[in-house]
């Protein structure tokens, strides 16, 4: 059974990094979370984790029941510490780490860099000292994932202005006109030094020219229109 994607509710906001100019946030799950949706996606009662110690690591063994071949499938993983009650933290990074086996929380993996610039946060400078802070917090707002279950688009608030401070538009696809272009030049090119439309997949990363991004299709197209003018000249790629 294939884990759901994690809802904005279900995501939380720490800071990574900060300096005078601003600061980056990290997406990450709670253990909570974590069990809720392996509730969720397998049962509370099919699925158990134990924790066990193994060359002075924290190692975490989470087992999902298959009613289908009547056995237990285990994965596992360590944790690192967190700077608050490193034992605990250990002990929650290797259960999260070992329910990602599973696909959960996965996608957080595909998260954009998230910088705050400072106009939108509080930052604070100790006293004598080249360190700074911030009391504010943060949280997901609205996320959306595409086909490949990748972040696609994505909201954060500053949970003290309720003002959105960061945001990640939806990926904009190809026009009629664009694709219609595209199709004409790779007719045009046929199957001239073994090309195949699997190479304009594998440029861009997709399975279908109409789920092309916008951002590619330029590039792409000036390879075609190069290859379209080595054919005339019938010359080699």
């Amino acid at each position: 059974m294939e884990a759901r994607k994690l809802q904005a509710k279900e995501i939380s906001c720490r800071v990574q990094q900060i300096t005078a100019d601003g600061l980056s946030l990290l997406l990450y799950i709670t253990s909570r979370a974590a069990m809720n949706l392996m509730d969720d996606t397998f049962g509370a009662l099919m699925w158990k984790r134990e924790s066990r110690e193994v060359n002075g690591e924290e190692r975490c063994v989470v087992s999902v029941y298959n009613p289908e071949i009547k056995e237990w499938i285990s994965r596992d993983d360590v944790g690192t510490a967190s700077y608050t009650e490193k034992e605990k933290g250990r002990a929650s990074d290797a259960f999260k780490r070992a329910c990602v086996n599973f696909g959960i929380g996965r996608e957080l993996y595909s998260a954009p860099r998230i910088w705050i610039t400072n106009a939108c946060a509080t930052i604070k400078k100790k006293k004598d000292k080249e360190v700074y802070y911030t009391y504010d917090r943060f949280s997901v707002k609205s996320i959306s994932y595409n086909s490949k279950g990748e972040i696609d688009s994505l909201e954060i608030v500053n949970d003290s202005t309720k003002e959105v401070v960061y945001r990640k538009y939806p990926t904009s696809y190809i026009t009629k006109a664009m694709y219609n272009t595209l199709e004409e030049a790779i007719n045009t090119i046929g199957d001239f030094n073994n090309f195949s439309i699997q190479m304009v997949y594998d440029m861009c990363s997709i399975s279908d020219l109409k789920k092309m991004p916008v951002e590619d299709y330029q590039p792409v197209y000036n390879k075609l229109l190069k290859m379209i003018e080595m054919k005339k000249r019938g010359c080699d790629a």
